[in-house]
């Protein structure tokens, strides 16, 4: 399958709402079925069986306001699920500063994985629901000049991804997004 120049312009411009969002992804969506795809759900099947190139090394979305303070390239990054450790803290509350020496030698995922995730979010393990999973390979200074951490949940019927300031503390279900080892 491919996408024209001209469709991608079109998504581009529009308003950003909800509705016109919407309403392209249907008619993209028609469009596919009608060229004779052989998938019978094309929402379902979209992503099936091909390969998710993630490039980490990019400059991370930045929230208005805040700024990267630090952020650890990762290369060229094929998704695969067994690729990701969420790594636990064994249950313990661990301060936000401690935490992030600790995850230091285990090169956590930046937030361009995050990013990716929300972006593609049927590719997202339904283990992880229930969890606020971090990306601690993007640290930002965010209002008040206070460094933060983002992390994807699952709340409201949808992903969506929140932050943590480093002198908050982390526990058992705010595990870090580490490669598999």
């Amino acid at each position: 399958m491919r996408v024209s120049t001209g469709q991608i312009k079109q998504l581009l411009e529009l308003d950003g709402s909800r509705e016109n969002v919407g309403n392209a992804m249907q008619v993209f969506l028609r469009d596919l079925q009608q060229r004779g795809e052989k998938n019978s759900d094309p929402k379902k099947n979209l992503y099936k069986g091909k390969k998710h190139l993630i490039d980490l090394d990019a400059a991370p979305f930045t929230p208005k306001g805040w700024e990267v303070e630090e952020h650890q390239n990762g290369g060229q990054f094929e998704w695969d699920v067994t690729k990701v450790n969420l790594y636990q803290q064994n249950g313990k509350v661990i301060q936000g500063y401690k935490l992030r020496e600790e995850l230091q030698t285990k090169n956590p995922f930046n937030a361009n994985l995050l990013d990716f995730l929300l972006a593609h979010p049927n590719l997202i393990p339904k283990g992880w629901k229930g969890n606020y999973v971090y990306f601690w390979g993007t640290i930002y200074r965010g209002r008040g000049d206070n460094l933060c951490v983002r992390s994807l949940f699952w709340g409201g019927g949808q992903w969506r991804w929140n932050w943590l300031y480093l002198e908050g503390v982390w526990d058992g279900v705010s595990p870090a997004a580490v490669p598999a080892s």
